[in-house]
């Protein structure tokens, strides 16, 4: 997995250019960000077996949560009446289920 996020950041880099870094930047970032994603994933297969589905999924939802915090603390960028009704339209499904 942290070759195919190298794999496509590579390619991203060579695509907009990397002078502004240099490549031996661009790939320690990259690298850094392969790594901290393989280590995610690897975290979050470890916690869907130790506990169940249906629990870690109420910790997806923080996402949303997160998703709308950082995108009006960062870009302004504030959901609409129909994306906030969606979101609790899928959250409650969820802790239904």
């Amino acid at each position: 997995m942290a070759w195919s996020v190298y794999l496509v950041g590579a390619t991203i880099f060579f695509f907009i250019g990397i002078s502004n870094i240099g490549l031996a930047k661009a790939s320690a970032i990259m690298m850094g960000i392969a790594v901290c994603g393989t280590l995610g994933q690897l975290a979050l297969i470890r916690a869907l077996m130790a506990g169940g589905a249906a629990m870690l999924a109420l910790f997806a939802y923080l996402g949303l949560v997160f998703s709308t915090f950082y995108g009006a603390a960062l870009f302004g960028a504030f959901p609409d009446n129909l994306t906030v009704a969606g979101g609790a339209i899928i959250t409650s499904a969820g802790i239904y289920m």
